[in-house]
């Protein structure tokens, strides 16, 4: 590949990139604003996109020509090339999976807003010491993670902001170790009594579900008897806290 044929992906310049991960919270305060800067920034994508995909189109065909000439036509080298690409693994196929488009982001701000009373979301000047210390932790968690002010977040959505990306590591972790929290791992606090006080029957490791109407995360003890809600908590230095809270 010479200078003049490197293969640049680009990327939308927007927090709402990482909508996918966002709370059903940091969705519904999401602006009309913010919607139309991110289709501007899409339509740039689109562009770029587009020469990335073109340019790829051009790869292929010389290399697949190449491969035909050193192995012959209908190899196992030409069909693995083939299928390779057939299968959508280029790197154009994948980086347009990683980009939300604006109408799907719009259906999910609108279902958001339909789920969530936002008034209840926004800070004031009447907000309670506690709160304001919820929201400053939450600032320095998000901060400790490297998310950017007004980039990934803002003052108004970032405790939300800061539960989903909490959320979101969670499962992650959680996925690649077969669905289980452990709690004598992990930084856990009750809120309000645990129901399974017998370790000799109920282990320590939980099962986490979720569900994708709401995205709510639930955890239920080895035991099956008790499910719990599951928020996380900030403190002041930026750490995070699992929060579990039998569900009625």
């Amino acid at each position: 590949m010479s200078d003049t044929e490197k293969l640049e992906l680009y990327t939308p310049q927007h927090y709402l990139l990482n909508a996918q991960e966002m709370s059903m919270e940091a969705l519904a305060v999401v602006t009309d604003t913010d919607l139309d800067e991110y289709e501007e920034e899409h339509a740039i994508y689109l562009a770029k996109q587009k020469e990335a995909v073109e340019l790829t189109h051009s790869l292929y065909t010389s290399a697949e020509k190449d491969i035909c000439k050193i192995f012959g036509h209908f190899s196992n080298e030409h069909k693995y090339l083939k299928r390779a690409i057939g299968k959508g693994t280029a790197l154009t196929d994948i980086h347009s999976r990683e980009i939300v488009s604006p109408s799907r982001l719009r259906e999910q701000v609108k279902n958001a807003r339909k789920k969530v009373d936002v008034t209840k979301l926004h800070t004031s000047s009447t907000v309670s010491d506690n709160g304001l210390l919820e929201i400053n932790n939450a600032l320095e968690y998000l901060v400790n993670n490297g998310l950017k002010l007004n980039k990934d977040f803002t003052l108004t959505n970032a405790v939300a902001v800061a539960k989903s990306h909490k959320g979101t590591q969670l499962m992650s972790r959680i996925i690649s170790q077969d669905m289980e929290l452990d709690i004598h791992d992990e930084d856990v606090r009750f809120i309000g009594d645990k129901q399974c006080a017998d370790e000799t029957v109920c282990g320590s490791k939980y099962d986490i579900t979720t569900r994708s109407d709401d995205l709510e995360l639930m955890a239920r003890c080895c035991c099956g008897n008790t499910e719990y809600s599951v928020d996380f908590g900030f403190s002041d230095d930026g750490d995070s806290v699992i929060e579990l809270a039998v569900k009625n």
